[in-house]
């Protein structure tokens, strides 16, 4: 005789060993601000110590809207990026997983292949019963679109920097807010001519913020004291880049790691020749690199991601949307060697 499945554990049962109402529990692990921090952090451990885990399915019934899946079926979401990034997405990977599993998803890690159709890998992804997607960067270039994924099969949104076609909802670090804690951190230590170096294409991508930031930052400045950035295409020189520094006087660089990482590859000592300030750190990788600057939490970006997607799937919020949301995470000061005192 078989013996009867394992009794399924309840929000109301979480609810119960909390000492909360079952809605406190439901927001609390939606990660709603209308619960405090230290309240959701106990519902959590409670939750974790009985063994609950959300059925997707069930949710999206009470919202009438389960007509996508079957009620037996299980969810998986994917994270989905090019497969020379896997180190950096490690982190945030394990965190999406961590998360997916929290809220009753299966979680894949699925490697775009440039050399496959679109076409093609939106049959596979959809085959693998995946519904949601949380899109990383495909290409090797600075694309300024998507490849022609079959948006309507999956709930979807993007991490990082935005791209321009398809717009989709995205969560991302606020690229705007980091200049400007770069460039106030540059004038608190006694720099007087800080100078912005970045690529055209990633500035597009990032809809103007990062230039935005800056340029009326130096509106604001008298003209002599103001300084013109350093906005390149992706085959700029370094002589073109020391040109732009004598003309300007620039006595530290604000740009990207890759750009630090560059400028050092090609015979200029930093902070020796000029100081550097680096406004795309990563709360994962702070100890890998010494540049200071401005820190981005991508392993919250992660997670926001998780739970966006599952909102998504349980509102049956498919393809591309009309209105598309951007969720834009503040940045931290990190210090480093490469931004000393003047």
């Amino acid at each position: 005789m078989s013996e009867d499945p394992p009794k399924r554990i309840t929000i109301r049962d979480v609810a119960e060993r909390a000492g909360v109402s079952h809605p406190t529990v439901s927001r609390a692990l939606k990660g709603s601000p209308l619960v405090n921090k230290k309240t959701r952090d106990h519902i959590q451990r409670v939750a974790d110590e009985l063994g609950y885990t959300p059925d997707p399915m069930l949710s999206a019934l009470v919202n009438y809207r389960n007509n996508f899946v079957s009620h037996n079926a299980k969810v998986r979401i994917a994270i989905v990026f090019r497969e020379d990034l896997s180190e950096f997405y490690s982190a945030c990977s394990e965190v999406a997983q961590e998360q997916a599993a929290r809220l009753g998803y299966d979680f894949e890690i699925y490697i775009w292949d440039p050399e496959t159709s679109a076409q093609r890998h939106s049959q596979i992804l959809k085959s693998r019963g995946i519904k949601g997607i949380i899109l990383g960067p495909l290409t090797h270039d600075f694309a300024m679109e998507h490849p022609e994924i079959s948006w309507d099969e999956f709930a979807v949104i993007t991490i990082g920097r935005f791209i321009a076609s398809p717009k989709l909802d995205s969560v991302s670090e606020d690229h705007f807010q980091a200049v400007r804690l770069c460039l106030e951190a540059a004038y608190s230590k006694g720099y007087e001519r800080p100078g912005l170096l970045t690529n055209k294409r990633i500035n597009i991508r990032a809809q103007d913020r990062i230039r935005g930031a800056f340029d009326s930052h130096m509106l604001k400045l008298p003209a002599a004291q103001r300084v013109s950035p350093f906005i390149g295409e992706s085959d700029y020189t370094m002589a073109q880049i020391k040109t732009w520094m004598q003309r300007e006087r620039v006595d530290v660089i604000i740009g990207h790691r890759h750009i630090g990482r560059r400028l050092e590859s090609e015979g200029l000592r930093i902070p020796g020749d000029i100081s550097f300030i680096a406004f795309d750190k990563q709360t994962s990788q702070t100890g890998g690199h010494r540049f200071a600057g401005a820190t981005h939490d991508d392993l919250e970006i992660a997670r926001l991601a998780i739970n966006n997607i599952n909102n998504h799937i349980i509102s049956g919020k498919f393809g591309i949307p009309r209105s598309p949301q951007a969720i834009l995470l503040e940045t931290y000061w990190s210090d480093g060697e490469s931004f000393p005192k003047t």
